[in-house]
């Protein structure tokens, strides 16, 4: 008999300690956003990363494979990628897409953040159906264009100012976006 008046006791005792044990880690995650924040603003994370209206010039770079050299209108998509992020190899279906719709009408161009050998062999292996330059320094120019973020779709104009920006995996709605965002600027007055 004595063991079953323990038995309240103990899952009473284990509920209030599971509670206490949530609240705690409900306050860290808390703290810790915060101090994300804070570490964020302090670096100037907004300033550090490529915005609609920077710049990305095509230039500093080497082509590794020139599947769709033939459009050169005033508009262009980059698709930007590192051969070893994962999220850029789910987006290269997409990026197919992208490219099979506007080939005729825009330049659609792959930049590697890898390096050369990297690249070309990524570009080979997964029969890459647009064509794609590698940075011949990378960091340096992550560093120069604010290129934080892999895989990332960017809409420019002919003298390289960002249009449009697409960070991370692209939805269908995304792609569908994407096309009807590049179509409008499509034959748009270069500012060359």
């Amino acid at each position: 008999m004595k063991y079953l008046n323990i038995v309240p006791k103990a899952s009473l005792f284990y509920h209030v300690f599971l509670h206490l044990a949530l609240v705690l880690l409900a306050v860290e995650i808390i703290i810790l956003a915060r101090q994300n924040e804070k570490l964020k603003n302090q670096v100037g994370y907004a300033e550090t990363r490529l915005n609609i209206g920077d710049q990305l010039l095509i230039q500093d770079v080497d082509l590794i494979d020139s599947s769709n050299e033939s459009s050169r209108s005033s508009t262009r998509v980059v698709f930007l990628f590192t051969t070893t992020c994962g999220f850029c190899k789910l987006n290269l279906e997409q990026w197919e897409e992208i490219t099979f719709e506007l080939f005729s009408k825009i330049w659609v161009v792959g930049l590697s953040l890898s390096n050369y050998d990297d690249t070309k062999e990524y570009a080979r292996d997964n029969q890459l159906q647009f064509s794609v330059y590698c940075a011949r320094d990378p960091e340096n120019y992550r560093t120069k264009y604010k290129l934080r973020e892999v895989p990332s779709t960017i809409l420019t104009d002919s003298s390289g100012q960002v249009l449009e920006i697409w960070r991370g995996t692209l939805s269908k709605t995304d792609v569908k976006a994407i096309i009807q965002a590049a179509s409008i600027h499509f034959g748009s007055p270069s500012k060359e």
